[in-house]
C-alpha cells in the first residue's frame, strides 16, 4: 500500500514436483509456513487488499486526448492461450492474520492465530471445487474449523461450520453505533452447513443450517453503570438463516436463567429506548 505498510511475510516455504510447460505450471505440493498478514477495511469502507488492483489514471493519461486509431493491414494474431496452474495440495502452516475495520470507532481489531489450512485440487483449468480444511483460534476467545469445498470459478461454496466460545467483547464497537450498553461478557458456538452462490440448489444466495447457542451475556447500561440484559445460555438446535431472500427461522429457543431490567420513569420515558441511540435529524434547509 502507500504508506509502505507490511501485508504479508513469510517465514518459509517449500514446493515438490513442479514443472513449467508451455504456460502450464503443476505442482504437487506447495508448504507455505511461519507467515503473518494484515487487512483492513478502511472508514469509507473499502478492503485494503482490494484497494491493491485499483490503478487510477495519471492526471496526464486524463488531460491527454484519445488517439485516432490506426487501423492496420497486418493479419490479426491469434489469440494467446492463458496460464493454467494447478496444485495436488496446498499446505498452510503457523500463520497469523490480522483484521481490522476502521469504519467504527474505536476499531474492531482480531487476530486468528495460529492458523492451520489445506486446499486439494486447485486447477485453474478444472471446473471440480478445491476441498478445503481449516483450523484457528481467536487470540480474543474462540475456536474455527471450517471443512468444505468451493469453486475458484462459479464462486460456489459449501462448508460444515464449527465456532466454539467465540468471545463477543470485540464486537462491542459494532454495537456502540446504535445503543449505550457495554457488552461485559457473552460467547457465541455454532456448528452447521454454510451454502453460498447456489440458489437454485440451496434455495437462496447465502443458506446457513444449524445449531446457535449464546452463553454468559451480560450487557450494561453505560450511565449510570448497572446491568440490563443477561442469561446463562440462549440455545437452538434448528437454526435456518438466508440471504436473498432474507429470512430467519428458529424452530425452538431455550433461554435458561435469563435476567433483565425494564424501568418506567415518572415522564413514561422506558430505559429501553434511552439505552438506544437516535440518529441526529438532518438540519433544515436554508431558503433560498
Amino acid at each position: 500500500p502507500e504508506d509502505g505498510s507490511e501485508l504479508v511475510l513469510l517465514g518459509r516455504s517449500a514446493l515438490a514436483g513442479g514443472t513449467l510447460h508451455q504456460q502450464q505450471f503443476k505442482a504437487d505440493t506447495l508448504t507455505l509456513a511461519q507467515g503473518h498478514a494484515r487487512t483492513w477495511r478502511n472508514a469509507k469502507g473499502q478492503f485494503n487488499m482490494l484497494s491493491l488492483f485499483d490503478k487510477p489514471p495519471s492526471a496526464k493519461a486524463r488531460s491527454a486526448p484519445s488517439p485516432t486509431p490506426v487501423r492496420s493491414a497486418a493479419k490479426t494474431t491469434q489469440a494467446v492461450a492463458p496460464w493454467r496452474f494447478a496444485v495436488k495440495q496446498i499446505q498452510l502452516d503457523d500463520f497469523d492474520l490480522n483484521c481490522e475495520d476502521q469504519s467504527v470507532q474505536p476499531p474492531l481489531a482480531l487476530r486468528l492465530s495460529p492458523i492451520k489450512a489445506q486446499v486439494t485440487g486447485l486447477d485453474s483449468g478444472s471446473n471440480k471445487p478445491v476441498k478445503l480444511t481449516l483450523q484457528t483460534a481467536l487470540v480474543s476467545g474462540g475456536t474455527i474449523q471450517v471443512d468444505g469445498t468451493l469453486h475458484a470459478t462459479t464462486g460456489v461454496v459449501d462448508l460444515q461450520l464449527k465456532m466454539s466460545d467465540i468471545a463477543l467483547a470485540p464486537v462491542q464497537s459494532y454495537l456502540s453505533t446504535f445503543a449505550a450498553l457495554q457488552l461485559a461478557t457473552g460467547k457465541v458456538s455454532s456448528h452447521g452447513r454454510l451454502r453460498y452462490g447456489d440458489p437454485q440448489g440451496a434455495g437462496a444466495q447465502l443458506v446457513y443450517e444449524g445449531q446457535l447457542a449464546v452463553k454468559q451475556l451480560l450487557l450494561k447500561e453505560v450511565t449510570p453503570e448497572r446491568p440490563f440484559l443477561s442469561w446463562d445460555s440462549v440455545r437452538s438446535n434448528d437454526v435456518l438463516l438466508t440471504l436473498s431472500p432474507n429470512r430467519l427461522d428458529i424452530a425452538e429457543l431455550q433461554i435458561e436463567k435469563p435476567s433483565g431490567r425494564l424501568f418506567i420513569a415518572a415522564d413514561r420515558s422506558v430505559n429501553l429506548t434511552d439505552v438506544l441511540k437516535r440518529k441526529s435529524a438532518a438540519p433544515p434547509a436554508t431558503p433560498s
